[in-house]
């Protein structure tokens, strides 16, 4: 069986499996994983806690008729706890950003299992955003990666 939940099962997967290169005692975990409901990323308390949201849903990628190819574009997005060095939390979420992307480079999508034809992982401009508490105080930052997916949903 392929499709999108066993391309999200993989992606996940090969973040979690990531050692980070800074304060390697706090590895990444994953809060959703699209198997029941828990607190959203935002009201967490610890960093490198990352899920996957959808942008858009898997739609066909023909654009002269259908190929029964699906593309699906998802965020990635990883807190991280507001430091006193924010100097030292921003080399680890650039070393963090960089770190994924490579963990996620072909030819390791596993076609078999997951479907995955290709990835495609983008920071933009804003890809960290600060999450304030209720006096305005910057009490954590939000990495967010922009992921492409080109994949094959079949039994």
């Amino acid at each position: 069986m392929r499709g999108i939940r066993q391309a999200i099962d993989f992606i996940y997967s090969k973040i979690e499996a990531i050692e980070p290169k800074s304060d390697i005692y706090n590895g990444f975990v994953a809060s959703h994983k699209g198997k029941g409901g828990s607190l959203p990323l935002e009201q967490r308390q610890t960093s490198r806690l990352f899920d996957i949201q959808f942008v858009n849903y898997g739609k066909d990628d023909g654009e002269a008729g259908v190929t029964g190819r699906k593309r699906a574009d998802i965020n990635i997005r990883v807190l991280y706890q507001a430091s006193a060095d924010k100097q030292l939390l921003d080399i680890q979420i650039s070393e963090d950003a960089s770190l994924i992307i490579d963990a996620l480079q072909y030819p390791s999508y596993d076609y078999l299992n997951t479907g995955i034809l290709s990835l495609n992982c983008q920071l933009q401009d804003s890809a960290v955003s600060s999450i304030l508490d209720n006096n305005g105080k910057e009490q954590a930052y939000l990495l967010n990666l922009n992921l492409y997916i080109l994949y094959r949903e079949e039994v």
